[in-house]
């Protein structure tokens, strides 16, 4: 309950936090996680086009770009972040 009295000013930290420290070197990858089983499997997919070996991740497709995606400022302001 607590959690719900305070979202706004979560959500304000969250958004400050991510456009202050995400990087070209070390980028943020966001997930919508509003059903959890598509979310689990883009994360898998990512997981595997990142760090398994070339012949496994070539074929693997990649995870779908509505559920997980490297922030962008944009992201808070249209929608893809929660609020």
């Amino acid at each position: 309950q607590v959690a719900q009295v305070r979202w706004k000013a979560y959500s304000k930290a969250r958004d400050t936090m991510l456009e202050r420290t995400h990087t070209p070197l070390a980028p943020w990858v966001c997930v919508r996680a509003d059903h959890k089983k598509p979310a689990r499997l883009a994360v898998m997919r990512h997981l595997v086009k990142e760090i398994a070996p070339a012949d496994i991740a070539s074929k693997i497709d990649g995870p779908d770009p509505d559920i997980l995606f490297t922030f962008e400022t944009s992201a808070i302001e249209d929608g893809r972040l929660a609020k």
